[in-house]
């Protein structure tokens, strides 16, 4: 099972989603609903957080999840403790597979001592792996985790809830609802 490597600087323009479990029409316009580097971006020159990692991880939907769990998921998080991150917030795609393997991965990092938030769109998927923090927002979507194209001010607000998650007595394994105006 492959992953992505995408590096800072990567124009969120020029990026593709190559996953056909979900409807991601709209994320092809603007990937920032799907992954939302250009809005952590803001929030950095917002002065909200300190920096965004210099790099970033991507991997695609697949039903081979032994090796998921087993080799590519312990390969990423490696590289998220080597890389000094003091965070990690995560998105997945389709429903289903990608929102309940992404509370694994969410654990395997956390077990490395990085904390992490999932943003979630499918809260039952997510919430059934019992991941270490997740949050949705009433309103949220596949293939619109963090809002609508080109509304980056809601994707700010989304994120940022994201974070405030950070400064209270978060329940794990659940997946708390957020209402964002």
């Amino acid at each position: 099972m492959s992953y992505r490597l995408i590096p800072a600087e990567a124009e969120t323009a020029t990026m593709r989603i190559s996953h056909h479990h979900y409807d991601h029409s709209e994320a092809d316009a603007d990937p920032n609903i799907v992954f939302p580097l250009d809005s952590l971006r803001e929030l950095v020159a917002d002065g909200v957080i300190a920096a965004v990692n210099d790099k970033h991880y991507s991997y695609g939907f697949t039903t081979r999840l032994k090796e998921l769990y087993e080799t590519t998921f312990p390969e990423i998080a490696d590289k998220v403790e080597r890389s000094k991150t003091k965070l990690v917030v995560m998105t997945a795609g389709c429903p289903e597979t990608c929102h309940r393997s992404i509370g694994n991965l969410a654990r395997e990092i956390e077990s490395r001592g990085v904390p992490t938030i999932i943003l979630s769109a499918s809260p039952a998927a997510t919430a059934s792996v019992r991941p270490p923090r997740a949050m949705t927002f009433n309103g949220s979507e596949i293939g619109r985790i963090v809002g609508r194209a080109g509304d980056r001010a809601f994707h700010k607000k989304v994120l940022r809830a994201a974070l405030e998650m950070f400064m209270h007595d978060t329940p794990p394994g659940k997946v708390v609802t957020k209402t964002i105006h």
